[in-house]
């Protein structure tokens, strides 16, 4: 699934040979459950987070999320340059799906 950011965050990146890859992606924190849960916003949407494996999470910090659960909290900072990085990424591809000879020669694909 490839989204602008700035409503549902980009949660596979195609690289250039054609593979998908899943990433964990950074959110913040809006509300911490005392039952391993938390909300994170998702475009206009709060969606539930376990937060198991990261329970010194509180409200406002950032965290990664991979399949639902946070896996590690991380820097505002850090959180920042990620996100800008993954739109970066998404524009890249955006002009990459639009040049006429993306992909490989049909010709060559056997060949390697």
């Amino acid at each position: 699934m490839r989204t602008n950011l700035s409503g549902s965050r980009l949660s596979w990146i195609r690289v250039p040979w054609g593979v998908q890859m899943c990433v964990a992606i950074p959110y913040k924190v809006l509300e911490v459950s005392g039952n391993g849960l938390a909300q994170i916003e998702v475009g206009s949407t709060r969606q539930e987070i376990s937060t198991l494996l990261v329970p010194e999470v509180t409200a406002g910090d950032y965290v990664l999320v991979y399949l639902g659960c946070a896996t590690a909290r991380i820097e505002e900072q850090d959180a920042m340059e990620v996100m800008s990085l993954f739109e970066e990424i998404a524009e890249a591809e955006t002009l990459l799906d639009s040049y006429p000879l993306r992909g490989r020669n049909k010709q060559t694909e056997g060949q390697q």
